[in-house]
C-alpha cells in the first residue's frame, strides 16, 4: 500500500503538473552523442516526397474516436525530414539567467512549429505525426528521438535518457496504472476535485509527504525545498527533512549548490544551514573558488569540442508529447497509454488522463525520454480552448556556443565582482548561519585546507 499511496502521489504530480519533479532515485543515463547514434546502425530508409497515402476526405470526415483504426501507409522512399515535426522558430537567446525568481524568462524549447496551411484537420495532422514517429521506432529502438536529435541542434542537448534508461519495469508501470485509476475514480465521485491543481497540491503538501517514510518521498521533499514555487510549500519541507534519513536527499542539496539558476543554489545553501548539515561545510567553501555555473566551459560536446553552457529551459507538457514519450503501437505488448492533447480541441477531463486509448493519438506513458527536474503551472497567450495557465517542465540543457556568443556569456556574468556572485553570497550566508562565524572568502579557504596540513 505504501508503494500505491507514493505511486498515487507522483501521478497527480504528473498528470496536473506538480512542482517537483515525480521521478524517485535512478542510475544516471550514460550520455549519448547525437551525431553517433544514427551513424553506428543500419541507416534509415530515406523517405519520398509524397510518401504518405492518406484518404483526406475520410481523416476530415471522421471524428477522433474513429481515427484510431486508420491505416495510414508511408512510402519507405521518404526523406527523414518529412518524417519529423516542423522546425519551430528558435528565439535568440538572451543570455544567462540572473538572479531573478520569475520562471516566466525561462527560455522555451517546443517540440514543433505551426503547422503549413493544409486541409487536415488537427486530429488528423496528430494523428501522422504519431504514425510517422511510429514508423521510425519500427525501424530502429527510439528511432524518432535519435532522427529528432540529430535533426535539431536545440533539443541534442536536452537531458534525455533511452534505451533501458526510460523504460518502467513492470511492477512500476503496474503501479502507475493503478494510481491512475486511483485518481480518475476520486476526480469522478469528489465534486470539491473538479479542479485538479489544488487537489495535486494537498496531495503534495509537505506534511502529506512526511506520512510516508520512504526514500522516494524523502527525495520528493527535497525537490521542494529547491523547487517548489510555493515559499510555505518549501518550509514545510524543510521542517520535514530535518527527522529523515540524510544519505536519502544529500546528493539533491548538493546538486542544487551548483543549479544554474542562482535561487535555486540559494534554497539549497539556505537548507543545508537551517539541517545544521556541518558536514557538508567543505561543500560550501568549495562553492567559495568554483566557477559560476552559468559560465561557458570549453569541452567536447556531440564530437566537437567549443565553449559548452549548461542553461535552464523550459518544455509545455501539453504540446511535447512526442519528445518526452514513445508513440503507442510499438515495442513491447505490455504497454500503457495516454491521449495525445490536439491543439484547437479542449483537453479531456481530469478523469481521461492516463486512460487506455488507441494508438492513433496516444503515447506510451511506461517509457520516459525527458524526467523534468520540476514542473510549474505558467500563463500562455491565447491558449483557448486550452486553459490560460499551463504546465511547463524545467530541465538542465548543454548547448555549444559560438565565440561570439560564448564571450556574451562571460560579459554578462562579469558585470558583478566575484564576491558577489549570487552563488558565492549564498554559500557565505550558509557558512555564517551553520558556524556564528563570519570570515572572508580567503579565510575560509584556510580553515578547511588547515586540517590536511
Amino acid at each position: 500500500m505504501l508503494r500505491i499511496a507514493f505511486w498515487a502521489i507522483g501521478m497527480v504530480a504528473t498528470v496536473m503538473g506538480a512542482a517537483v519533479g515525480d521521478d524517485g532515485p535512478r542510475a544516471p543515463a550514460p550520455r549519448e552523442k547525437p551525431d553517433r547514434q544514427l551513424t553506428d546502425v543500419p541507416p534509415l530508409p530515406m523517405l519520398g516526397q509524397n510518401g504518405f497515402q492518406l484518404n483526406r476526405n475520410q481523416l476530415l470526415a471522421t471524428g477522433l474516436r474513429s481515427l484510431e483504426g486508420f491505416d495510414f501507409k508511408i512510402d519507405p522512399d521518404t526523406p527523414i525530414k518529412e518524417l519529423l515535426p516542423i522546425h519551430p522558430r528558435i528565439k535568440a537567446s538572451s543570455g544567462p539567467l540572473m538572479n531573478v525568481d520569475d520562471l516566466r524568462i525561462v527560455p522555451e524549447v517546443e517540440f514543433q512549429g505551426k503547422p503549413r496551411e493544409n486541409d487536415l484537420s488537427p486530429a488528423a495532422a496528430t494523428a501522422l505525426q504519431v504514425a510517422k514517429a511510429r514508423f521510425l521506432d519500427r525501424k530502429q529502438q527510439d528511432g524518432f528521438l535519435l532522427a529528432l536529435r540529430q535533426d535539431r541542434r536545440d533539443i541534442a542537448g536536452l537531458p534525455f535518457q533511452m534505451g533501458a534508461s526510460c523504460r518502467s519495469s513492470k511492477e512500476r508501470t503496474s503501479d502507475i496504472a493503478d494510481a491512475a485509476r486511483s485518481v480518475r475514480t476520486l476526480l469522478s465521485t469528489d465534486p470539491k476535485a473538479s479542479d485538479p491543481w489544488p487537489m495535486m497540491m494537498f496531495y503534495l503538501h509537505g506534511r502529506h509527504l512526511t506520512r510516508l517514510p520512504h526514500a522516494d518521498a524523502t527525495r520528493a521533499l527535497a525537490k521542494m525545498v529547491l523547487f517548489s514555487t510555493e515559499p510555505t510549500a518549501r518550509e514545510e519541507a524543510l521542517i520535514a527533512l530535518g527527522v529523515r534519513r540524510e544519505r536519502d536527499y544529500t546528493d539533491i542539496l548538493l546538486a542544487g549548490l551548483n543549479y544554474p539558476y542562482p535561487v535555486v543554489a540559494q534554497r539549497a545553501a539556505h537548507a543545508i544551514a537551517q539541517l545544521q548539515r556541518r558536514d557538508l561545510e567543505p561543500s560550501l567553501v568549495a562553492l567559495l573558488s568554483a566557477p559560476d555555473p552559468r559560465l561557458p566551459q570549453k569541452r567536447e560536446f556531440a564530437g566537437k569540442t567549443g565553449p559548452v553552457v549548461r542553461e535552464v529551459v523550459r518544455v509545455n507538457h501539453l504540446t511535447s508529447c512526442l519528445m518526452c514519450h514513445p508513440p503507442a503501437g510499438t515495442g513491447e505488448a505490455r504497454r500503457q497509454t495516454a491521449p495525445i492533447p490536439v491543439r484547437g480541441e479542449k483537453l479531456p477531463s481530469p478523469t481521461a488522463y492516463y486512460s487506455s486509448v488507441g494508438p492513433a493519438l496516444a503515447i506510451r506513458f511506461d517509457m520516459t525520454y525527458l524526467r523534468p527536474d520540476f514542473s510549474a503551472l505558467l500563463p500562455v497567450a491565447d491558449a483557448d480552448p486550452w486553459p490560460q495557465m499551463q504546465r511547463f517542465d524545467f530541465v538542465v540543457r548543454e548547448r555549444m556556443l559560438d565565440e561570439k556568443e560564448a564571450a556574451e556569456f562571460t560579459t554578462a556574468l562579469s558585470k558583478n565582482k566575484p564576491d558577489k556572485s549570487p552563488y558565492r553570497l549564498a554559500a557565505m550566508a550558509a557558512l555564517k548561519e551553520l558556524t556564528g562565524q563570519e570570515r572572508t572568502a580567503a579565510e575560509w579557504r584556510i580553515r578547511a585546507e588547515a586540517p590536511r596540513k
